[in-house]
């Protein structure tokens, strides 16, 4: 049913093997209960990021700004206009996913 633990980490490279370790120990240890119930928790997080742009457009961010004075051509829904995931955003996430 399983492959052993060695034919595993042959599989997979160097860098990786930490995380294949940590991944073998979690699922075989908690894969077989009586009532075949598994726990799971997981942690939601609701946080503000602070950068200076917007999480989906290169409008800035200004708290007492003036109304609609903070607005680029997606957040008016201008047609053919299409969102742009911002990269420091995605990076404070990351970090403060691993933080925790």
């Amino acid at each position: 049913m399983f492959t052993s633990y060695k034919q595993k980490l042959k599989l997979v490279p160097k860098f990786e093997i930490i995380l294949v370790r940590y991944f073998i120990s979690a699922t075989e240890k908690t894969l077989f209960y009586k009532n075949g119930w598994r726990g799971v928790v997981g942690l939601e997080v609701h946080a503000q990021i602070n950068t200076a742009s917007k999480l989906f457009s290169g409008a800035a961010v200004k708290f007492g700004a003036s109304v609609n004075s903070c607005v680029s051509l997606f957040d008016a829904a201008i047609p053919g206009t299409l969102p742009v995931l911002n990269r420091e955003c995605v990076e404070a996430g990351i970090l403060t996913s691993l933080a925790l």
